[in-house]
């Protein structure tokens, strides 16, 4: 398809319908994720109706998977997009960059990597990535990603699961997709003016569902478009892009299916069992703390002249029993165990310890390199996979966005290089305890050297230009503040004459001790 060429209407509609009718297949177990894991996230309230607000989503017997699932939200968080760090960096791939052009260049990937931050950190992602982490507790979670303004250059907004409809794909990135809101007549007669409908000016009040769609053209292009689900062929807005807008982050995706299965699906059949559990043992306990009580038929007692409350005195008959027992409930220690069994497995699947937040201020080397490798060794996210679709996805759509209106760089001349040949390079908390043993080794070496050979064995070995860029580097030092390769030579190359010119002799020391006759001493 050519460029700028929208996919007919229907076209459009057939591959929604397709993609739908696959989405349907998923509301069942969906229903009980968020009955019983995250059910603040249930934007459509597919179990119990979409006019509940203000109601409990879900009657929850046992608060541990939902408060698993906060903290398995956060941990990933704080993993893959840290507040309190860069997480990413822009550089060039040396396979296809001279040497040169990427040191001539690193000022202004540096100048670029800078306002990228700044702007994403001045943005919500922080929050809509708090609340969309919660849907990959059940392995799918998406962002809307858009610019307002120059003042908002980036707003993005979580896309529940249960939104959200993917089209199948052998990629292993989701591209083409699309997802549902709730949006008033009122509202989408004023956001979309062009559109005439007399059924939402008639009930402006009237909720209805707009769907917002992508259509990846192909690896450069993207087509983006809203309908309505009760007239889906008109077409209320549609633009191309170079970049999406709609971001899809997975976690374990099944071969044939386009939805991710995360943590929270594999222990439902557990966290059901433990609620079911739990409900009977709570109910079970309100009989032990205030039991049914027995009384004989043939007595002479009024059962309605009982009185149960504490300290309260009954008459009872001196020549005959107590007509009144209460019912003995058995002891339920099994029940008990099982309860914290079922519990410990599902902390145990969600990942959940004791070594505190990732972002806090103060931790060791050994507590970042447990949770990391813990994280990709033995959770059942895709570490990878989400590195992939998450903030390298966000970092690279940011940077095209800010481009576009002109808010990336002030030198221009980057534009003369294809975006394309960019290279972004994740940095997690790990990357940075490896980047300090590389600093660590290198100083071990010099000491070595300098032990060994004296002062000048370290300048004798080493490349100290390439030395210098490779400090800054593992320092993350600008590239502005340092001197390129051949600014360095070129001050050492005067540096060094300089000494040389210091230690030659004066022509006061090189004149001889001969001296010339007077004027008066020469005879004509």
């Amino acid at each position: 398809m050519s460029k700028n060429i929208a996919p007919s209407p229907k076209d459009l509609l057939d591959r929604y319908l397709e993609s739908k009718n696959d989405k349907d297949k998923w509301l069942d177990i969906y229903q009980d994720l968020y009955r019983y894991v995250i059910p603040n996230r249930d934007a459509y309230n597919i179990e119990f109706g979409y006019n509940d607000s203000g109601k409990q989503a879900a009657k929850i017997w046992d608060s541990t998977a939902v408060m698993c699932a906060y903290q398995r939200a956060n941990d990933l968080h704080g993993l893959l997009l840290p507040h309190d760090r860069v997480w990413g960096k822009l550089s060039l791939d040396d396979h296809l960059f001279s040497k040169d052009d990427i040191e001539s260049l690193k000022p202004v990937l540096d100048e670029a990597n800078d306002r990228i931050f700044y702007y994403l950190n001045q943005s919500n992602l922080s929050r809509a990535v708090a609340s969309s982490n919660l849907d990959l507790v059940g392995g799918t979670a998406a962002l809307w990603i858009e610019s307002i303004d120059d003042f908002n250059p980036l707003r993005f907004t979580p896309v529940p699961a249960v939104c959200l409809i993917i089209e199948f794909s052998s990629e292993d990135i989701a591209d083409t997709c699309w997802f549902k809101i709730k949006m008033s007549g009122r509202k989408i007669l004023s956001t979309f003016p062009k559109y005439k409908n007399n059924k939402l000016s008639d009930k402006p009040n009237e909720l209805h569902e707009l769907i917002y769609g992508q259509i990846k053209i192909s690896e450069r292009e993207f087509y983006l478009y809203a309908f309505l689900e009760s007239d889906p062929l008109n077409v209320l807005w549609d633009v191309f892009r170079d970049y999406k807008q709609i971001l899809v982050y997975r976690d374990q995706v099944r071969p044939g299916e386009s939805e991710g299965r995360g943590i929270g699906l594999d222990l439902l059949p557990a966290i059901k069992d433990l609620n079911r559990i739990v409900e009977y043992s709570r109910k079970s306990l309100e009989f032990k703390a205030y039991p049914p009580i027995f009384y004989d038929l043939n007595s002479r007692f009024n059962p309605h002249s009982l009185r149960t409350f504490a300290g309260s005195m009954l008459a009872r008959d001196p020549n005959s029993r107590m007509p009144l027992e209460a019912m003995r409930m058995p002891e339920y220690s099994d029940v008990l165990n099982h309860i914290q069994d079922l519990r410990g497995l599902i902390k145990l699947g969600f990942q959940v310890d004791q070594l505190g937040e990732i972002n806090s201020s103060v931790k060791s080397a050994t507590e970042i390199s447990i949770r990391e490798n813990r994280a990709q060794r033995t959770s059942a996210t895709d570490i990878s996979r989400l590195i992939n679709e998450l903030p390298k996805q966000i970092y690279t759509i940011s940077a095209k966005i800010l481009a576009a209106i002109g808010l990336l760089i002030k030198d221009k001349s980057i534009g003369n290089i294809n975006p394309h040949l960019f290279r972004f390079d994740f940095q997690s908390p790990l990357y940075d305890l490896q980047k300090q043993q590389d600093l660590s080794h290198f100083a071990t070496m010099a000491q070595i050297l300098q032990q060994f050979g004296g002062e000048g064995a370290v300048m004798g070995a080493t490349n100290m230009a390439e030395c210098i860029s490779f400090i800054a580097e593992k320092l993350d030092i600008p590239a502005k503040l340092i001197k390129s390769k051949e600014q360095f030579n070129s001050f050492m190359k005067n540096l060094a004459q300089q000494a040389q010119q210091a230690q030659l002799p004066t022509p006061s020391t090189q004149a001889s001790d001969v001296q010339l006759p007077s004027n008066q001493e020469i005879k004509v």
